[in-house]
């Protein structure tokens, strides 16, 4: 039939074969998850990058989640429209938490980033994403992206 299985074969008392059980059920739950699960990309590959490269209908095939796209201009219009009042929350909570040693413009720039990208995934019910981080930010925001 074109599929692969695996099997057990023992006591359900032992152990092993309870183990082999519940890392199958585990498996399925989470592939359940995925199938129901959104990625985005924001932007495009990083030139160069071509090991980077998906096929999306393979993808969503064998693994599950549906892969959306958000431009970056789109991002960044997002970005600088953050209220001053929401950056400035953001801003207090990383300070009061981390060591933070970055120009206070390129932190500003980042948190505007972090809640555009938030904002996106909330509102598109994006699970996961990836950001393409240059050339394009860097040119058009003069910055370069940071990660939790």
């Amino acid at each position: 039939m074109g599929r692969s299985f695996s099997f057990g074969y023992g006591d359900f008392e032992d152990k092993a074969v309870y183990r082999q059980v519940l890392d199958t059920v585990r498996a399925a739950a989470v592939k359940e998850q995925l199938r129901h699960s959104r990625y985005a990309v924001v932007g495009s590959r990083v030139p160069g990058f071509y090991g980077c490269m998906v096929d999306e209908l393979r993808f969503r095939r064998e693994i599950g989640p549906e892969i959306v796209y958000y431009s970056l201009a789109s991002m960044l219009h997002d970005a600088k429209r953050q209220s001053a009042g929401r950056v400035e929350a953001r801003r207090k909570e990383i300070t009061e938490n981390y060591p933070v040693r970055i120009d206070p413009s390129m932190l500003e720039k980042n948190i505007r980033i972090e809640l555009a990208l938030r904002d996106y995934a909330e509102r598109e019910g994006v699970d996961a994403l990836t950001l393409k981080c240059w050339p394009e930010l860097q040119e058009l925001y003069h910055c370069a992206a940071l990660s939790e």
